[in-house]
């Protein structure tokens, strides 16, 4: 089989489905930002808010990833985040996206669809109120 965009894109999509929990969506009800953001990192044994020139990385998992942690809707400004957090870091992007109801999985599909194409690929991973559940 040749390797074409639409194997990347299948194989992101998987990459990402893989790399989930299991949780569930629906009405979730939400938590600040920071609440996710301070689960994901302490699971991955990150360092929360690492200070770069321009700004701060929400999650620095040490010779891995720059990871921006951000609310489904807001997925394009995690994907520009964590190139530049990940330019002045040198490590790998990563995007951990919060999904909190069955309509926030359109833009998981929108945010696999821009980075098909980046190298490096970014890392995805989805955060849900089931992740602080079983961060706790």
């Amino acid at each position: 089989m040749r390797w074409n965009s639409d194997c990347t894109f299948q194989a992101l999509f998987i990459f990402a489905i893989l790399l989930v929990p299991f949780w569930e969506t629906g009405d979730a009800i939400s938590q600040p930002e920071s609440e996710y953001n301070r689960v994901f990192c302490d699971q991955h044994g990150g360092v929360m808010e690492y200070v770069v020139d321009g700004g701060r990385v929400d999650c620095l998992i040490p010779g891995r990833y720059a990871v921006e942690v951000e609310r489904a809707h807001k997925w394009a400004e995690a994907v520009g985040q964590s190139k530049f957090y990940s330019i002045r870091t040198g490590e790998t992007p990563g995007i951990a996206l919060i999904i909190l109801s069955d309509k926030d999985w359109k833009y998981l599909v929108r945010l696999l669809e821009t980075i098909q194409h980046d190298n490096p690929l970014p890392a995805v991973w989805v955060i849900s109120n089931s992740t602080l559940s079983s961060g706790k």
